[in-house]
Parts: C-alpha cells; structure tokens; sequence
C-alpha cells in the first residue's frame, strides 16, 4: 500500500525492519528492548546468564572435542549453543555502548571524574574463544609430555589444564574489578573534596584542601590530578581567601620538598595567569615543572635551593616584593622574560643547564648573579636595570646577549662593562687556542 504525503503524492510503504531482518536481528532487536526496559537487577542476572552459557558451553564443546574420535549431530548442536549466547551478547554490548558514550560526555563536562573501566561483554566472548585455543594447545603439548594416549586421561588432563586457565581469568577478573571499585571510590571522594572546595565557608575550603590532600597521601596515582585541581583553584579570582591560599602553597611546599619521606614526585606546577596574595614559599621543593607564565606575586617569592628538572615559566611575570632563586637548579629552559622585579631578585649560586630568557625583563631594585652558573646560552637583551646588577662574577660557559641593555645608574653600567669586557677577553682567548691548534 501507499501513503499520501504533504504534497499530495503517494509514497510507496517502506519495509518494515522486521520484513529486512533475519529472524535473529528480529529477536536481537526483542532483546535489546527487554533489557532496555528492564531493571538493573534483571540487567546484570541476563547478562550473567548468557556470560555463563556461552563458557559452559565452549567448555563441554571442548571436552567432547579431546574425547571423541569423531563429531556427531549433537556436536553441531553444542556448537550453536555456544554461537547463539555470542551473537545476543553482541546486540547486548551495542546498548552497554550506548550508555557507555552518554557517560563519556557527562565525564568530559566534569574533568575530575575519570572513567571507571569495565569488563565488556565482547571482549568477554573473545577472550573464551582464544582461551579455549590456548587451553587445546596447552593440552596437546600436556599430551605428548605426560605420555597420554587414552580417551579418559586425556579428558581428565585437558580438564586441569583448563581449570588452572579457569582459575587465572578468575585472579584477573577479580583484580580488574577491585581497581575498578578502587578508581571509582577515589573519584567519588575527589568529588565530594571538591564541593568542599567550593563553598563560601573558608573552614569549609580548608576542610576541602585536607581533604584532596589526604586523598593523594593515599594515592600516589591521582597526585598529580590533585595538584591540578588545587592550582586551578588558586588561578580563580577570589577574595578575603587568604587562609585558603596560605594552606594550600604550604601543604603542597611540604610535600614537594626533596628531603621529605613522603615526597610527591613528577609534580608539574601550574599557575599561569595567577594572583597570589599570599608568601609563595617553595624553598627546596624537587618538581618537573613549573609555569608562572602572567602570574602576579604580591608577596615575597622564595623557590631557592630548589630542583626544576623541566620546564621553568615566568615570563610576563610580575614580582611586587622580593624574589629569591638562590642556589636553584633550573636543569630545563627558563623563561624570564618581560619579567618585572620591584623588589631585590638574587640568583646567587644558582645553576642554569639549559637556555634561559631574560629578554626585556625589568630590574626596579637591585639584582644579584653572583657565582650564577650558565652553562647554555643566557639572553640579556633589553634588560632594563634601575639599581645594581651583579652579573661579572658569574660563570658563562656559552653565548650571552647583552645587546640594548638600559642601565639607569652608573654601579650597573661599571658592572655591564666589566662583564663584556670579561667575556671579550674570554673569546681571544678561545680564538687564539684554536688559532694554536
């Protein structure tokens, strides 16, 4: 028959899916909407039995193949019983992908959930057709070393070889499921840590900070996902927090520190574009990374005798007190670039291993790279330098820029011309050896 349309045309009737499908798409498709409109109880018991159909049956299949001399008709029968559970878990596993998509868009609108993991009902299948190829080949090898001709010992040995698989799919069933109810209890407390967090109550705050903290004592795993979040914490906007944003640089600089029992370690640090009210006391912290890049110190910043092992981002920086990098190890590049210093800044002792910027940076109060250590290139150019500047004692082991340099007092220009007439000194000396060479 045919059906009129908006224009008035006929349109011939479509087929029905039913009518397209097989007979199995027909009940797949009965049992999809069964399970769909079942409970989670009913769910999880449909699932197990069809779990445990298809391994009794692969598991007796495999018995009478080690036992018979020869397939009969109810050999062909077994095999559908063990075909037909995988084919209806396969339309199974299109519903359980479904939610799993739906879970995965709420999970990406929450970055503090991680996915728990399951054990999928596919790979489930899969994984018994290939243990049921290892168990027969485990069986054959067993065969020929234990000597076994006969039916009845060859059943019994294909039998402990396939309960000794049986018992290590258990021991890896097991383990899968305990850390997925481990992850998905730790995401749940970072959760409730975080709403903690969010309250208006500064005691409140805290509790949520100990709270995260306490989590990654536990779990050194979701560390670095703790750090995360308690920075991005620090980089809002926020005010009358000054409790909150003391205990936070203060835990976290116990627990970066190098000589601490329980130090975190592999912590990358990021604060870009923060406002920091508060002292940001990091001395002798080991971390693999740190970005400051457009953060503002309203107090003193002290990250001396300090281990950067990557990447060290200040640049555009702002410093309204005193910045101390003392005797810091900067073992990846620094970025000190367009920097502005309105308070005393040393580097005293402090060892650069890779490239470091201090491009257009801004020196208002004194400066000190006193037996400062470069052992790559340091730029200089555009420094603007307002008080004194200690730069000739350091050590320079490859290229400096010290081009467009502004010194606004006489000690700083004295100091810019001793350390380039240092470094042209340096470079006829090189000259010459090789001259001799």
């Amino acid at each position: 028959m045919s059906k009129a349309n908006a224009n008035g045309s006929t349109v011939p009737d479509q087929p029905s899916a039913d009518k397209r499908g097989s007979r199995m798409q027909r009940f797949g498709s009965w049992l999809h909407t069964r399970i769909e409109s079942a409970t989670r109880p009913a769910k999880t018991l449909a699932l197990i039995l069809l779990q445990s159909l298809c391994s009794c049956a692969t598991l007796f299949l495999l018995v009478r193949f080690f036992v018979a001399t020869s397939l009969e008709t109810w050999d062909v029968l077994l095999v559908s019983c063990a075909v037909i559970p995988a084919l209806l878990m396969h339309r199974v596993q299109d519903y359980r992908e479904q939610n799993r998509r739906i879970a995965s868009n709420m999970m990406k609108q929450h970055p503090v959930l991680t996915h728990p993991g399951q054990w999928q009902l596919l790979p489930a299948v899969a994984f018994i057709c290939v243990g049921s190829l290892l168990a027969l080949a485990a069986s054959w090898h067993v065969w020929g070393w234990a000597n076994v001709t006969g039916n009845g010992d060859r059943a019994t040995a294909s039998l402990a070889v396939v309960g000794g698989l049986g018992l290590i799919v258990s021991l890896v069933v097991a383990y899968r499921k305990q850390a997925s109810t481990e992850r998905t209890e730790t995401s749940r407390q970072i959760n409730s840590a975080m709403q903690l967090l969010g309250e208006d109550k500064g005691t409140k705050r805290n509790a949520g900070v100990f709270a995260l903290l306490d989590i990654g004592d536990r779990n050194p795993k979701v560390r670095q996902q703790i750090v995360n979040q308690l920075c991005r914490y620090l980089r809002t906007k926020r005010s009358d927090d000054a409790s909150v944003e003391s205990t936070i640089i203060s835990e976290l600089s116990q627990r970066l520190l190098s000589g601490n029992p329980s130090h975190w370690e592999n912590i990358d640090i990021d604060l870009h574009g923060a406002c920091l009210n508060e002292p940001f006391e990091m001395q002798g912290v080991s971390i693999s990374s740190i970005n400051c890049t457009k953060t503002r110190f309203k107090s003193p910043c002290n990250i001396s005798t300090a281990r950067i092992r990557g990447f060290a981002g200040f640049g555009d920086a702002e410093f309204n007190c005193s910045a101390n990098f003392a005797c810091t190890e900067f073992q990846g590049i620094s970025y000190f670039q367009r920097s502005v210093f309105f308070g005393k800044v040393g580097f005293l002792d402090s060892e650069f291993q890779a490239a470091s910027e201090f491009f257009s940076a801004k020196f208002k109060d004194s400066a000190d790279f006193s037996y400062s250590t470069f052992r790559r290139s340091v730029n200089f150019n555009g420094i603007i330098v307002e008080s004194d500047i200690l730069l000739s004692t350091a050590e320079y082991e490859d290229t400096v820029d010290l081009s467009n340099i502004v010194c606004k007092t006489a000690s700083a220009r004295q100091e810019i011309r001793e350390l380039r007439q240092k470094r042209f000194q340096q470079f006829r000396r090189d000259h010459s050896e090789i001259n001799d060479g």
